[in-house]
């Protein structure tokens, strides 16, 4: 990644990002970089050592300051050859990526943060979708990359995560605001806002969209994990921001409390309840046999529109984009415009082209639920799913996904999904555990998909889960090639 070449006195940019005191004799020093990986430091450098699950960054600080690092952000006191400043803080992840944000400065003016379990990857999609259509140079960064008004944007993709370490992801904001973008949406992982990946972007509008199991191997407990999304509106979400919340969720109250507070504003959407006044409400959401058709209202006026996307789920997450991009400044009657222009996203509940087959992410019990019961209104036939659970993940919903995929569908192939280093015929067990009788356990996943689709009827449908945009499989220490829509594709 190519570092910019602007210069920091020490002093200015400590100051600036979290007020810590250094020694005077440093003051003046010039910050050329920051960088959290020893590798990628070079003359003028401040370099972070961050204490890891498996490695303490201390043990990288000789070689920091042999590359040229000269100043070192760390929570402990280290010993350090004349000339090269100690930083000492109690955070400092957090403390890091509040400096990142100052030393790239250069951010776009609306910034809209998703968390959530699902329906984050869509959302910041049709933000970027939305107001690219209303005359805004918009960009999104998530789960499947970054791309902005333009198409894919140019970036180092090697090593790419949902919430990007904070070093490229506040170089990838400066360069899409050096490129003219305006506004931009990005996905917020619990992951990445457990490690203060967000803090120093300069939030105005964060949004929430649900809360089911997910990351329990990481977080440990359900609490933890809700504590872990909360942080976007305590701590990262600018003072007097904005805040759209689900309010048909259980943590909905939870959130507005953080919310209120905090001084944010809050934009409800949900289904229409008697009694209950929301900024978008849903009324009714109809099947069609290409999309859907959705009846609602913003602030009280009613729409009604057909889109090509399929599953209540999408419903929600077009309308809380829409809540979004509202809240941004954006006339409602405009957006709305253009909402049935809307496509969806790769691996996104994907319509292969020509056959039955439908793609889709859905990787949690709650997500594949919805897959499932999103498709019956759309099969006159039976209904397939071919799906597996990550290796080297939360074990607890593999019995349970194993249990709503045979409740639910027709016809269920368990196959592998990314088993790592973990046994694949393990997992498979552990999910064939909890299923029926009309489930059948094919390892080799093409030849899974290949089953299923060689025995389907005309007017069933199938459903390919867990993998969605993904473009490779994890087996053991290999990477392998692997999509899910180019293997149906090809095989219909």
């Amino acid at each position: 990644m190519k570092m910019k070449t602007q210069k920091w006195p020490l002093s200015s940019l400590i100051n600036k990002s979290c007020g810590l005191k250094i020694e005077e004799k440093y003051a003046n020093l010039e910050i050329l970089g920051v960088a959290i990986d020893s590798r990628k430091v070079g003359a003028g450098y401040l370099f972070a050592a961050f204490k890891g699950e498996k490695v303490d960054g201390k043990s990288f600080i000789p070689k920091a300051i042999d590359a040229g690092a000269v100043a070192i952000l760390c929570e402990d006191d280290v010993e350090l050859p004349d000339g090269v400043c100690l930083i000492k803080c109690d955070n400092a992840r957090k403390v890091f990526s509040h400096i990142a944000g100052t030393f790239y400065d250069n951010q776009p003016e609306v910034i809209a943060a998703v968390t959530g379990t699902n329906g984050k990857t869509s959302i910041v999609h049709f933000c970027r979708e939305i107001w690219k259509r209303v005359g805004k140079h918009a960009a999104s960064i998530g789960t499947v990359g970054i791309e902005d008004s333009d198409g894919k944007f140019d970036y180092d993709r090697s090593n790419f995560l949902t919430t990007p370490d904070p070093v490229k992801l506040h170089d990838i904001i400066e360069k899409l605001a050096e490129k003219g973008v305006t506004n931009l949406a990005i996905e917020a992982s619990s992951h990445g806002l457990t490690q203060y990946r967000p803090d120093g972007i300069k939030v105005n509008i964060a949004a929430f969209t649900n809360l089911t199991r997910d990351h329990l191997d990481y977080h440990g407990t359900f609490e933890k994990y809700l504590e872990a999304k909360s942080r976007l509106f305590s701590e990262v979400l600018r003072e007097n921001g904005v805040a759209v919340l689900n309010a048909d969720i259980e943590q909905y109250k939870y959130l507005k409390d953080i919310c209120d507070k905090k001084g944010h504003k809050v934009v409800t959407y949900g289904a229409f309840k008697e009694g209950c006044k929301l900024d978008v409400e849903i009324y009714k959401i109809s099947p069609l046999s290409e999309g859907m058709q959705i009846s609602f209202s913003v602030v009280g006026k009613v729409y009604d529109i057909k889109t090509p996307l399929v599953g209540e789920f999408q419903a929600y997450n077009l309308l809380c984009a829409l809540a979004i991009v509202m809240s941004s400044g954006s006339n409602a009657d405009e957006i709305v415009d253009v909402l049935p222009e809307i496509p969806c996203v790769l691996g996104r509940m994907q319509k292969v082209e020509g056959v039955n087959v439908y793609v889709d992410y859905a990787h949690t019990p709650d997500a594949l639920e919805k897959a499932i019961k999103v498709l019956h209104p759309h099969t006159s036939g039976k209904l397939w799913v071919v799906f597996g659970c990550g290796g080297d993940r939360d074990k607890g919903k593999r019995p349970q996904m194993g249990k709503i995929a045979c409740e639910n569908a027709d016809y269920v192939i368990v196959t592998d999904d990314n088993p790592r280093t973990e046994n694949p015929e393990s997992i498979r067990s552990e999910i064939m555990a909890a299923c029926g009788d009309n489930a059948k356990e094919i390892g080799d996943r093409q030849k899974a998909i290949e089953y299923a689709m060689s025995n389907m009827a005309k007017d069933d449908v199938l459903l390919v889960a867990g993998k969605g945009h993904e473009k490779t499989q994890t087996i053991g220490d290999k990477v392998l090639p692997f999509d899910d829509v180019e293997v149906v594709g090809r095989l219909r």
